[in-house]
């Protein structure tokens, strides 16, 4: 039986609430530790932990390969995926930007660029408009 708590390289499981039945979406190659689905439920993200290097990773559809969008250390773990906006063109990150203050951007998925921050802690304003 799988422990749902302690995998650490967790796979992606469909659960059909009328039968219980579970199937698998997506199979770990070994490095993933975190999955992303968008609104549709489509598993589009990933972030893969490779010795001391973080990837983040995507593809536009489950039919075309994962391509890392960025990479960074252990240390500095900079880009923390969020969610997909509902636009399936950005996601929300998490990330200090260079700078020593967390805050949440938009990430463009093609462009590979953050937005101006949406929130930053420490501020008491929130753009809304990102």
């Amino acid at each position: 039986r799988l422990n749902w708590w302690s995998t650490p390289h967790p796979e992606v499981h469909k659960l059909n609430f009328l039968t219980g039945k579970t199937t698998v979406e997506e199979k770990n190659p070994g490095n993933v530790i975190k999955w992303l689905a968008d609104y549709a439920g489509n598993v589009r993200g990933a972030v893969a932990l490779q010795k001391d290097t973080f990837q983040l990773l995507y593809r536009p559809s489950k039919k075309e390969p994962w391509i890392t969008l960025h990479t960074s250390n252990r240390d500095d773990m900079d880009l923390l995926p969020v969610e997909f906006r509902v636009d399936k063109k950005q996601m929300y990150v998490a990330t200090h930007n260079g700078g020593d203050v967390l805050g949440l951007f938009t990430f463009d998925l093609e462009a590979k660029t953050l937005s101006e921050p949406i929130w930053m802690d420490g501020q008491r304003t929130v753009n809304l408009g990102g």
